[in-house]
């Protein structure tokens, strides 16, 4: 086998490690959305599309989405698995991203350098679409700037299927709209740097416009809206306000400080207490590759650094809104992910350079590569844990109930949606209600949940507020209790309940209490 092969399939296997022992699997936030859509198009039917069903204009995510679900079975590893294998994709085509912009040494430095960004590892398995995003624009990438090299019919091939993948991408998620200007960008820098007009460029864009007139058509067909997939975007990002945007000059900075705070370290994510830094230190160290290449003035670098440019300016100041107010669009840490690859490049080729000099510029490099391994796992690690262990009461209730005898269940919102999920993988019927989106009836021979952990981005005391606002009635028979690890986001334990007939007498209350059953 070839050494290059060798080195760069230890660099896959090794991301692939480190994603599974770092495996979330299902979580919330967008995740039960993604999975009721996903769930409609195994049954045979496809979600409508209102004017706020963005997740259902995300046709290409939700088909790829369901694929390994309908063919090897409803489970958290199957929902994940399109992004996981896009994650150890782009670890492939950041390394052949860099041998062709640099050279070999710097395509694998920038593999080893993605394989250990904390943000991929973790996000590789959740639903993340921006995962899937980044990959699809950086073979997007990787074939233009191949066709760009190339001659003849290559340049054709290479360009047309460029635009194809750049077009596709719209139907992972809408942001990908707009970056057709990053390629025209440096289509033109192509033409002044060679002094050529590379005509078959027009394959590029026509394979693009193609792509953008088939969903548009298609959407129009559906909904009488040829731009329904952008409107949707725009209606909801206004109607649910998801950043909690205020028309202030405070709210304005901290949205604008937002991205770039957190790139530098400057505040990490997470509940007090309890905190980690999603990008671990790359950035920073990637700033410093920056420094570096201005004062050297090296030219090697300008492609990637156009290209983070125009992905982190698109997604800092875009606007969903200019007036009465500018209000910029709806932003979260995992959004950036599509401008990982190109600052990964320029750091790994700042890291090759190091390499390459006097024995103080090694140790530098040794330094910095060691920290930034040692970081990023550690970092990877608090978010994981955060992740599975926020998620791990719902799964532990499922397991519990899923066989027991009941008319219904009752809880909180939160935790329906974990039980709905989870509901699909034994096609079970059971009813589950919540407490706030639901008419509740406490009938006999139901069940209620109370209490546990719930998503990283609520606020620890959210399960609380419920055994504040319903607390047990005499006719609730505790039969449960999982004790969790005392942590930021359980501030108590899940406690499950069987709702038992008023007119049973004491003693059969008893009897149930005596039999509860308190799970470590």
């Amino acid at each position: 086998m070839n050494r290059k092969w060798i080195n760069i399939t230890y660099i896959l296997f090794f991301a692939l490690f480190l994603r599974l022992l770092f495996f979330v699997g299902f979580a919330l936030g967008d995740d039960p959305n993604y999975a009721d859509r996903v769930y409609a198009i195994i049954e045979g039917h496809y979600p409508s599309l209102c004017k706020t069903c963005v997740f259902a204009f995300r046709p290409i995510l939700l088909f790829f989405t369901a694929l390994p679900l309908k063919y090897f079975g409803w489970s958290e590893f199957s929902f994940i698995l399109p992004v996981l294998l896009s994650s150890l994709i782009s670890i492939y085509l950041i390394y052949a991203l860099g041998k062709l912009l640099f050279d070999q040494r710097t395509g694998l430095l920038a593999a080893f350098c993605l394989a250990i960004f904390p943000l991929n590892i973790v996000h590789a398995t959740t639903m993340s679409n921006d995962i899937m995003l980044s990959m699809l624009m950086a073979l997007s990438m990787l074939l233009f700037l191949k066709g760009l090299e190339e001659h003849g019919k290559k340049t054709v091939v290479y360009l047309t299927l460029s635009g194809f993948v750049l077009g596709v991408s719209v139907g992972v998620k809408i942001n990908a709209l707009p970056v057709v200007g990053l390629f025209i960008l440096i289509a033109l820098l192509n033409r002044w740097q060679k002094k050529e007009f590379r005509y078959e460029v027009v394959f590029f864009l026509l394979s693009w416009l193609i792509v953008q007139a088939l969903f548009s058509i298609a959407y129009y067909i559906k909904t009488g809206d040829f731009l329904a997939h952008i409107h949707a975007e725009i209606n909801f990002d206004k109607e649910y306000n998801p950043s909690s945007f205020i028309n202030k000059t405070c709210y304005l900075k901290d949205a604008l400080l937002y991205y770039p705070k957190h790139m530098l370290s400057i505040v990490s994510e997470g509940h007090p207490g309890y905190t980690f830094y999603p990008y671990g230190f790359f950035y920073p160290v990637f700033l410093l590759a920056i420094v570096f290449f201005l004062f050297r003035r090296e030219k090697k670098v300008v492609i990637p650094l156009i290209w983070f440019s125009y992905l982190f300016l698109m997604m800092e100041f875009t606007p969903l809104k200019l007036s009465p107010y500018y209000q910029p669009i709806h932003r979260l840490i995992r959004f950036l992910s599509i401008a990982s690859i190109p600052a990964l490049l320029v750091t790994a080729y700042f890291f090759k350079k190091l390499f390459e000099g006097r024995i103080l510029a090694k140790l530098v490099f040794l330094l910095l590569i060691i920290g930034l391994f040692v970081t990023s796992l550690h970092q990877a690690y608090r978010k994981s844990y955060f992740y599975r262990d926020c998620m791990s009461d719902g799964r532990k209730a499922y397991d519990l109930i899923k066989h027991m005898p009941c008319k219904q269940v009752i809880t909180d919102w939160e935790m329906k949606k974990v039980l709905l999920f989870y509901r699909k993988l034994d096609n079970n019927k059971i009813k589950v209600k919540s407490f706030e989106r639901d008419r509740i009836q406490f009938l006999d021979g139901s069940i209620v949940i109370l209490g546990g952990a719930r998503r990283p981005d609520m606020y620890p005391g959210y399960p609380t507020e419920f055994v504040k606002s319903t607390p047990p009635k005499s006719n609730w028979v505790e039969i449960y209790e999982v004790k969790g690890k005392e942590e930021m986001w359980r501030e108590r334990n899940l406690v499950i309940y069987k709702i038992v007939s008023k007119r049973k007498g004491l003693y059969e209350r008893q009897m149930g209490k005596k039999d509860r059953m308190v799970l470590m």
